[in-house]
C-alpha cells in the first residue's frame, strides 16, 4: 500500500495491501453514518517480521489499526516491514478512531516504525526504540490533519528522521533521543537518499510543540553524503502542498551535536527559544519565514547571549520586524545591509550602506513656519536651501 510518494514500490510477487494484521473498527449504517464497531483493542507481546531490511522485505505494514475507540499497541517487535511497522488511522473518512496507546514497541529495519494518519484524534507514542528506520516516527496527513497527540521519550539509533509531523494540529514532541542519525540500504553501506536527515521536522504543521529533543550526531557516511543540508531542526510547508505552511509552533530546549546546523525555519509565527547547537558550524535557525523570532544560546558560554541571539526575520515598513502590539505597521524592520524605522508604514528614518535617509522629512523657509506647521521644539526639519535645522 506504500501511503507516500517516497516509498519504495512492493517486491515483486508480494501484495502492495498486505498487513500481517489488520484490524479494522469502522462500518457504516444503512444511512451512512460511520461508526465505531470496536470499543478497545489491545495489541501486545507480539513479534511482526517481515525480513531482514525494508528494501528486501515483502508486504507492507506489520499491523493496521483503523477506526476504532481506543487501542494499545504495547511491547510488540517489529522487524524490517516494507512501509510501516505499525500505522493507525481514523476511518476511511476520518471521522471516527483515535485514542491510539503506542509504547515499549521496537522498531527494526522498517522503513517507517511507527505512523499515524487520516484524522487520529489523540495518540500517545512513547517510550519506543528504532533502529535502522528511515522515519521512526511520522504523524501524517490523509484525507484530515491527526491532532491532539503526543511524542515522548522515544529513541531511535541509524534512524534518518526521528520524528516528522506532516500537517498535524497540537501535537507535543519532547524528550526524544536520534543516535547517530542516518539509515541505510539493506547492504548497510549505501544512505538512503530519499530525503535529508533531521531531528523533528515540521511540515505544514500548526500549534505544535518541540521541547527537549536530543541527538548525538549524524553517521559520518550519511554526513558526507549530505554535505549541504544537515540541519538538526525544521519547520517547512507541507509535503504535498506548499502553499500550507507550518504556523504557530514553539522550538523550545531542543539540543544537537555534531551536526551542520541547528535549523531551518520557512513557517508562519515560529517561536524559538533556547535551542543549542554543539560542534556544529551554523548555531542559529535560518530564517525564511515570517513573523518568527529566536533567541539561542552561546556556544562560548552556554548562556542565552542577548547581544548576537536574537534573529528576526526582516519585516517592513507596512509589518514590522520589533513593534508596538497591536500597530504592525510602527516600529523598526530590516532590509539587505538596511535597517529602518516606520511610523503607520512609511519610513522614516533609514540607515543603509550608503548612510543615513530621512525619506519623509518636511521643508520650511524658517523655525515659525515650522512652527505654524505643527512642529514643536527638538522637531527636524529641512530648509529651502537643503541645510537640516532643529526647531528651536
Amino acid at each position: 500500500m506504500p501511503f507516500m510518494a517516497e516509498f519504495p514500490s512492493p517486491n515483486p510477487g508480494a501484495s502492495s495491501t498486505c498487513d500481517g494484521l489488520s484490524i479494522r473498527g469502522d462500518y457504516k449504517d444503512l444511512n451512512g453514518a460511520t461508526w465505531a464497531g470496536i470499543r478497545r483493542c489491545i495489541v501486545k507481546d507480539v513479534v511482526f517480521d517481515a525480513g531482514a531490511h525494508w528494501q528486501t522485505a515483502g508486504g507492507d505494514g506489520g499491523l493496521f489499526i483503523g477506526g476504532v475507540r481506543k487501542a494499545r499497541v504495547e511491547g510488540n517487535t517489529f522487524k524490517g516491514s516494507r512501509d510501516v511497522g505499525f500505522y493507525a488511522s481514523a476511518s476511511d473518512d476520518g471521522v471516527v478512531g483515535g485514542n491510539y496507546v503506542v509504547r515499549n514497541n521496537d522498531f527494526l529495519n522498517c522503513f517507517h516504525g511507527v505512523a499515524m494518519k487520516r484524522g487520529v484524534l489523540g495518540f500517545n507514542i512513547s517510550d519506543n526504540y528504532g533502529e535502522g528506520c528511515v522515519r521512526m516516527v511520522t504523524i501524517d496527513y490523509i484525507v484530515a490533519s491527526a491532532y491532539g497527540g503526543s511524542v515522548r521519550n522515544n529513541t531511535g539509533k541509524k534512524c534518518h528522521v526521528l520524528a516528522r509531523v506532516d500537517q498535524g494540529r497540537n501535537i507535543t514532541v519532547q524528550d526524544n533521543l536520534s543516535i547517530e542519525a542516518g539509515a541505510f540500504l539493506a547492504d548497510g553501506v549505501t544512505p538512503v537518499a530519499v530525503m535529508s536527515p533531521y531531528i523533528v521536522v515540521l511540515q505544514g504543521a500548526q500549534d505544535c510543540i518541540v521541547v527537549h529533543n536530543n541527538s548525538t550526531g549524524i553517521h559520518p557516511t550519511v554526513a558526507a553524503n549530505y554535505p549541504s543540508s544537515g540541519y538538526a531542526y525544521a519547520v517547512s510547508n507541507a509535503q504535498d502542498d506548499a502553499t500550507i505552511k507550518s504556523q504557530n509552533n514553539r522550538l523550545i530546549n531542543n539540543r544537537a551535536t555534531g551536526w551542520r546546523g541547528l535549523g531551518v525555519d520557512q513557517g508562519v509565527n515560529t517561536t524559538m527559544v533556547d535551542n543549542e547547537l554543539i560542534g556544529g558550524t551554523v548555531p542559529q535557525f535560518l530564517l525564511g519565514g515570517t513573523g518568527a523570532y529566536e533567541v539561542r544560546v552561546s556556544q562560548a558560554t552556554r548562556r542565552r547571549d542577548f547581544s548576537h541571539g536574537i534573529n528576526l526575520a526582516d519585516g517592513s515598513a507596512a509589518l514590522v520586524a520589533v513593534g508596538r502590539r497591536g500597530n504592525d505597521n510602527h516600529g523598526m524592520y530590516f532590509g539587505t545591509n538596511l535597517i529602518g524605522f516606520a511610523i503607520a508604514g512609511v519610513g522614516q528614518f533609514i540607515v543603509d550602506n550608503r548612510g543615513v535617509r530621512l525619506p519623509t522629512i518636511p521643508t520650511y523657509p524658517d523655525d515659525d513656519a515650522a512652527k505654524a506647521a505643527g512642529m514643536v521644539p527638538g522637531n527636524l526639519y529641512k530648509a529651502g536651501d537643503g541645510t537640516l535645522r532643529v526647531v528651536g
